[in-house]
């Protein structure tokens, strides 16, 4: 299940990562990024994957939709569908009863609650060959494979500058893209 989890985490992704003259270098959104590092740590190369799974079509991440997906040749025929986005969204999307669609989104409600910003990622297989020309449709029918939590840690300064907003009598509210509990544990940091 890990191989899956560290797979799609790679394939959906519009960050790179590279190693030149003894430096790291780095492009694209950085929770793509650390996806892409923790994939090095690993063993594993976006080049590699991406020659045994190369990418026809994807659905680009809005935020209005709240996931992104990926299409990829499958070996066997048909596509593999890489996902990664808001847990409640890409939860929909999975194969799962009633019972444990509840427990994920506890345990995606918990882990928002301590700070985390979450993100689940789920993979699935379309029996439908795909060309970059085509529109894909939404994935559906996937697999559940976990979730990724990660600290935005607050910008040096931030607790500084409202508390002398708070002290002005200037009225603070936070506009973020986070999940609303991920925004009141930063809150309360705050």
């Amino acid at each position: 299940a890990f191989e899956a989890w560290i797979r799609t985490a790679i394939l959906c992704n519009e960050a790179e990562l590279h190693h030149r003259n003894g430096t790291w270098g780095w492009r694209g959104d950085p929770v793509d990024v650390a996806f892409l590092s923790a994939g090095h740590k690993l063993g594993r190369r976006p080049a590699a994957l991406l020659e045994a799974w190369p990418q026809v079509n994807q659905i680009a991440f809005e935020p209005e939709r709240r996931f992104a997906a990926t299409f990829h040749q499958h070996p066997g025929g048909g596509c593999l569908v890489a996902v990664k986005g808001a847990p409640e969204r890409v939860l929909e999307m999975c194969r799962l009863g009633d019972a444990d669609r509840d427990r994920f989104v506890a345990t995606a409600e918990e882990m928002a609650a301590h700070g985390y910003r979450v993100l689940a990622l789920a993979e699935g297989r379309s029996e439908t060959v795909l060309t970059p020309k085509d529109i894909p449709p939404e994935p559906s029918e996937l697999t559940f494979l976990g979730f990724a939590g990660m600290i935005d840690p607050l910008r040096t300064g931030a607790r500084e500058a409202v508390g002398r907003c708070l002290e002005a009598g200037v009225n603070v509210c936070m506009v973020t893209g986070d999940h609303r509990v991920t925004a009141l544990a930063i809150a309360r940091d705050l």
